[in-house]
């Protein structure tokens, strides 16, 4: 996957490598303790949420490779997984949308009155982004 994962203020992350050393199910499975294996797109999308970056932009034109791998993670991490678009709302993956939030503000308004930990992934959300109110 060639997509770019980005940290707060849309700058990009740096790779996995140069934050931390983080095997792979395979190589932790092959005993390869002593070799660093080079870190795929889930384990640093694992990393960065588990470093509670609170916003973490990603440009791709595979939106359900992408959508998978977030939801895996939130599966990993034991954290429920909400997605939000414009023409369906904010709702818990693949369920009923909370009421009026088709609207971005009024999505991002319901995000704080969710309970516990979470992981929203906002599709398509960097066009409202230059709204103020946003």
């Amino acid at each position: 996957m060639s997509n770019e994962l980005k940290g707060p203020s849309n700058v990009p992350v740096a790779p996995l490598s140069a934050r931390a050393v983080v095997p792979s199910a395979a190589s932790a499975r092959s005993g390869g303790m002593g070799t660093t294996a080079k870190p795929n797109k889930h384990d640093e999308l694992r990393l960065l949420v588990n470093s509670r970056h609170p916003i973490i932009t990603v440009e791709t034109p595979e939106e359900e490779r992408f959508e998978q791998m977030v939801l895996d993670v939130a599966t990993e991490l034991g954290v429920p997984f909400y997605e939000w678009s414009v023409t369906a709302g904010l709702s818990k993956y693949h369920g009923a949308a909370i009421y009026n939030t088709e609207q971005p503000e009024q999505a991002l308004a319901n995000i704080p009155l969710i309970q516990g930990d979470a992981i929203f992934l906002l599709k398509d959300f960097a066009r409202y982004c230059e709204n103020d109110r946003i």
